[in-house]
């Protein structure tokens, strides 16, 4: 369920012909990590598979990758792991083709081509430090809303923030030391609070500091208060460590 608003009871399934009426085909595309791709298909395949990369293009903003490996999923044969000879990152634009005649479902019909079917990417945004986070460009979130600012350039803002709230970010802080801290603000008429955070692997953290924020008579009237926080190098590609803001 991707939305709110109503209830489901039940769900009844009717048989209306066999499953060779139906052809096999591609359902969805996702990165597992920075270098493998999963595909779903709508039905169990037989295996093991042709060699790499069995009629197989991934395309990385418009370019093709090299496959290093497909797998047959063995628990479930509806999955197929790609390796890739290539580091995904946040903002590239993924696409998968198959364009083979080799790969057969379990009922005997044949997998149907198909080309530049997007691949949902799922790597994590890393921010580097020094630099600018935009608000929305978290990993994980609790109890946040977005919405698009009305200023030329805000892009979107965290909204509907209450006691308890946070925010995720990966970040990679190139070298320790003290940084000032600019938060972006706005508020109608109540003041705000945040707390800056260091998570660990374990999960525990440790405050960097606290800011109070002052209302600024609108939710689109926005100010800048800053405040300085001592960091410790931290390298996140691997996710090791990140970043919570906490309200």
């Amino acid at each position: 369920m991707d939305g709110a608003g109503f209830n489901l009871g039940s769900l009844r399934f009717v048989e209306i012909a066999p499953t060779t009426s139906v052809p096999a085909s591609f359902i969805s595309a996702i990165t597992l990590n920075q270098s493998t791709v999963q595909l779903n298909l709508n039905k169990p395949l037989s295996g093991p598979l042709p060699a790499s990369p069995a009629g197989f293009q991934i395309f990385v903003n418009g370019s093709a990758i090299p496959i290093t490996a497909a797998v047959l999923q063995v628990d479930n044969p509806r999955i197929i792991n790609f390796t890739v000879n290539h580091t995904f990152t946040s903002s590239e634009i993924i696409k998968i083709s198959y364009a083979g005649t080799q790969i057969s479902a379990q009922d005997g019909t044949t997998l149907s081509n198909f080309s530049q079917r997007d691949v949902k990417n799922t790597i994590a945004i890393i921010h580097p430090v020094p630099g600018r986070v935009e608000s929305e460009d978290f990993f994980f979130q609790s109890g946040i809303q977005l919405e698009n600012t009305t200023d030329v350039g805000g892009g979107q803002n965290i909204g509907y923030l209450d006691v308890g709230d946070y925010l995720d970010y990966y970040v990679n802080v190139a070298q320790g030391g003290a940084y000032n801290v600019s938060y972006r603000t706005a508020a109608l008429s109540e003041s705000g609070e945040i707390q800056l955070q260091l998570m660990g692997v374990s999960g525990g953290f440790t405050p960097l500091h606290t800011l109070s924020f002052p209302p600024t008579g609108g939710w689109q009237t926005w100010t800048t208060t800053n405040k300085t926080a001592s960091l410790p190098a931290v390298a996140a590609p691997d996710k090791g460590s990140h970043y919570e803001a906490a309200f």
